[in-house]
């Protein structure tokens, strides 16, 4: 589902939810109002955006092509040699940050 579908199907059932509880919490306990909101309001949320469970023991995939391009590897090499300059000769400094 794309986001702004997800935003409308909020909106709309935000709309459908019966918000009387939140008027008949006295007005004096500020409190007790705002959890009234929360939980209904939370409710309708985590339906349209639920939570996804990742596992710390999972692999991260990374997007690196098995070979490098030939691109790839002249600006490596770029990055190197202006790192060894850098080492030697504070004025390559501003090149290589």
């Amino acid at each position: 589902m794309m986001q702004g579908e997800r935003i409308e199907e909020l909106q709309n059932k935000l709309r459908n939810v019966n918000w009387n509880i939140i008027y008949k919490t006295a007005e004096e306990d500020i409190n007790g109002q705002w959890e009234s909101f929360m939980k209904l309001f939370s409710r309708e949320f985590n339906i349209a955006y639920p939570l996804k469970c990742t596992h710390k023991n999972q692999k991260k995939k990374h997007n690196i092509p098995a070979a490098p391009s030939t691109k790839l590897k002249s600006c490596k090499s770029r990055l190197d040699i202006l790192h060894l300059c850098k080492l030697e000769n504070p004025v390559f400094s501003k090149a290589y940050n």
